[in-house]
């Protein structure tokens, strides 16, 4: 396995442990995911279930850690 690909399996992983760790959060939450390439297909899924049961939560896959948003 290249060094990349374990990188991107590492960052799935802290995403889906912080999704399943993560406490009651209140109505105003939103979470903000960012980074590139592969992984954030899988945020965007995560991300959609996560918020399916967690109805308070707002989750925004950015497309890149580049972009700013206020």
């Amino acid at each position: 396995m290249t060094r990349g690909f374990i990188f991107k399996r590492a960052i799935v992983c802290l995403i889906v442990a912080g999704f399943l760790t993560s406490t009651a959060a209140s109505a105003e939450t939103v979470i903000k995911v960012g980074g590139s390439g592969g992984p954030l297909g899988s945020a965007k899924l995560l991300a959609k279930a996560y918020m399916k049961i967690h109805k308070g939560v707002s989750i925004k896959v950015l497309p890149s850690l580049a972009v700013r948003e206020g």
